[in-house]
């Protein structure tokens, strides 16, 4: 009688370290780029953020990109003005600087990020955009700040994002209670595209209207 085959187990080819059917984890960049496959997206992400009380981390980065973005408008725009800082544009990228020192650098700061003393400092010593003279701060002054907090954020709070969704499932529904909650599609652009105070308003849409008579 002739000996029996070997048993053989043909292993899944989506089955890794991280568990079975878990695709590939993706990196922070894939994430802010909203490149990612499920459950990492970018808004799994933010409600992730908010859930655990640092969506400011995130937050800085946006309105850092938003002040870029205006600055070089800014510079194309008056590239030949003798004195741009009379402008109503260069008021509103001073306005927009000012912000994000109040907000997310200044010490006490309501949205203040975890940042070294010396990049505080330094960014904090600039030139005052509030006096009628000054131009706003290059964007590459912000450059130290966002990069520490990248490097917040992958070290400290990608881990564990990825961990908490990956063992449930390739597709888990992820209820995201808070102002990131249904950004499907072309909300998800709009929210990413909300300026600070934007973002305050959209998540206490009554905190500014009067109480009634």
């Amino acid at each position: 009688m002739s000996s029996s085959r070997p048993l053989t187990v043909a292993i899944p080819r989506s089955f890794n370290a991280n568990g079975p059917f878990c695709a590939r984890r993706p990196n922070l960049s894939e994430i802010l780029a909203n490149t990612a496959p499920p459950p990492w997206t970018l808004s799994a992400f933010m409600a992730y953020l908010s859930q655990n009380h640092c969506l400011e981390t995130l937050e800085f980065t946006m309105d850092a990109s938003r002040y870029r973005k205006h600055y070089s408008k800014l510079a194309g725009r008056y590239a030949n003005l003798h004195d741009p800082t009379a402008t109503e544009d260069c008021q509103y990228v001073k306005m927009l600087w000012q912000r994000l020192m109040d907000a997310y650098i200044a010490s006490n700061g309501h949205r203040e990020v975890n940042l070294p003393g010396e990049v505080r400092d330094e960014l904090l010593s600039l030139a005052p955009p509030s006096r009628p003279e000054a131009l706003p701060p290059h964007p590459s002054s912000l450059d130290p700040a966002v990069d520490k907090v990248y490097e917040l954020m992958s070290e400290s709070v990608l881990v564990p994002f990825l961990n908490s969704v990956c063992p449930q499932s390739a597709h888990p529904a992820i209820q995201e209670s808070n102002e990131y909650g249904d950004c499907k599609d072309g909300s998800l652009t709009r929210a990413l595209t909300r300026s600070y105070d934007e973002r305050a308003i959209h998540r206490h849409p009554h905190a500014h209207r009067s109480s009634p008579p």
